[in-house]
């Protein structure tokens, strides 16, 4: 699917009355830069129901993802493994571990940071994801592997205007839980290359404020 494609058919699914009747959600959505990030509570490639707030004292990068978004799945690294089944990918743009090691000067594989995979959208860019498909994300992109890259669920509360609007990119939260930069949609507040991927080494050195 191109990225056109994807685009219209997400438009043609946001202005249906199903999208409009999505479950409210336990906290303000979407995530606002400045402000502690929503208490994510999903589940992930295995089944499991993982708090964001227990990340907390790291830094934690999320990729909103459309499991058919071109964008996604380059950032992911199709380049080198290929498209996700069932999508595509925009040429060009290199995978996330490239770009944060060429302008964050940082290693993703890093202790002290957090990667997740936040799944919006299934492939056929209509409905929520579901723990089978997170598991054979996981596994197409070698994530299943690694000890602190992980795949989280969006159900379909998250099926709205605002998960649409944070595709493709990323957003960094601080040691504090605070989203402090945001590169996400198709119209990003911050810009990749020279805001976020280098803010990753500055906060890694800032300290984190002790629990109450």
């Amino acid at each position: 699917m191109t990225r056109a494609l994807f685009v219209a058919v997400l438009a043609l699914l946001i202005a249906s009355p199903a999208f409009a009747q999505a479950k409210k959600l336990p906290h303000a959505w979407p995530p606002v830069v400045g402000k502690e990030y929503p208490k994510l509570e999903l589940k992930n490639s295995l089944g499991k129901t993982v708090k964001l707030i227990d990340f907390k004292g790291k830094v934690i990068l999320i990729k909103p993802i459309g499991m058919g978004c071109p964008g996604c799945n380059a950032f992911a690294g199709a380049e080198k493994k290929g498209a996700y089944p069932g999508a595509s990918f925009q040429k060009g743009i290199p995978s996330t571990t490239k770009i944060f090691k060429d302008y964050g000067k940082v290693k993703l594989s890093s202790k002290k940071i957090v990667v997740i995979h936040l799944l919006l959208y299934d492939t056929s860019n209509r409905k929520a994801p579901t723990v089978a498909d997170a598991k054979k994300w996981a596994k197409h992109w070698g994530i299943d592997k690694l000890k602190n890259e992980f795949v989280l669920v969006g159900d379909a509360r998250y099926i709205n205007r605002a998960s649409y609007n944070l595709i493709p990119g990323f957003q960094l939260i601080d040691k504090n839980f605070v989203l402090r930069s945001d590169s996400s949609g198709h119209r990003p507040k911050d810009n990749l290359y020279t805001k976020l991927a280098p803010m990753v080494k500055v906060l890694l050195k800032e300290r984190a404020k002790r629990r109450r």
